[in-house]
C-alpha cells in the first residue's frame, strides 16, 4: 500500500506544487467554516416566587417567573421566537425593546424579538394570576435552535478576588502537571 502512494506521488511530481496549493486552500476553508460567525442561543428560567395576596376575604395566588435568552454567537441573531405553551397574565423584555405577540395556529403563545446582538443578556418577566405557569416550548431563530441551560444567580465578586481566584487555579494546574510529570519520569524533587 505505502508503495503504490509512492507510485502514485512520483506519477503526479510535475503536479506536486498545484496539489500542496490545493490542500492548503482546502485546510484554509474548512478553518473558516469551523471558526465563522454564526447564532449560538442559549436560554434557561433563573428563578420563580409565589405571592399570596389578601383582599375582600379572597386570597389571591400571583406566580412569577424570569427568563434568560442570551445569544453567546458571534453573529446577530434576528427574528428570536420565544414560544410559551399559553400567554401569561403579564410580560415583560429587558432591556425595552419592540416586539410581536401573536398566537400560533396550535394555540401557543409565540414572542418574537427582532434583533438579540451577540453577547447580549435578554431577561423576560411573566406574572400569572390564579393559575400554574406556562411551559416555554421552544426559543427558535431562523439561524438556530435555542439551548435550554441552567442559569444561576449569584453575588459577583471584585477584579481582586478573581484574579486571586485565577492565580490559585493557575498554580493548581502547575501543580497537577508537576506532580504528573514526576510520577511519569520519576524525578524525585
Amino acid at each position: 500500500m505505502i508503495d503504490l502512494s509512492g507510485q502514485i506521488w512520483a506519477l503526479l511530481s510535475p503536479l506536486h506544487s498545484q496539489i500542496l496549493s490545493l490542500l492548503f486552500t482546502i485546510i484554509g476553508a474548512v478553518v473558516f467554516w469551523v471558526f465563522r460567525s454564526k447564532v449560538k442561543l442559549i436560554w434557561g428560567r433563573s428563578n420563580n416566587s409565589i405571592h399570596f395576596v389578601q383582599a375582600n376575604d379572597a386570597r389571591t395566588e400571583i406566580y412569577c417567573e424570569k427568563y434568560f435568552i442570551q445569544n453567546t454567537g458571534r453573529k446577530p441573531a434576528e427574528a428570536v421566537q420565544f414560544v410559551m405553551s399559553f400567554k401569561p397574565d403579564d410580560f415583560s423584555i429587558f432591556p425595552s425593546r419592540g416586539y410581536e405577540q401573536t398566537t400560533n395556529p396550535e394555540g401557543k403563545f409565540v414572542t418574537e424579538i427582532p434583533f438579540v446582538a451577540p453577547h447580549e443578556l435578554v431577561i423576560i418577566d411573566v406574572v400569572y394570576i390564579q393559575r400554574k405557569a406556562a411551559l416555554v416550548e421552544a426559543v427558535v431563530c431562523s439561524d438556530a435552535i435555542g439551548k435550554p441551560v441552567n442559569f444561576v444567580t449569584n453575588r459577583q465578586f471584585g477584579s481582586v478576588v478573581n484574579v486571586g481566584a485565577f492565580l490559585l487555579m493557575i498554580l493548581g494546574i502547575a501543580f497537577i502537571i508537576q506532580t504528573a510529570l514526576s510520577l511519569v519520569l520519576e524525578i524525585t524533587p
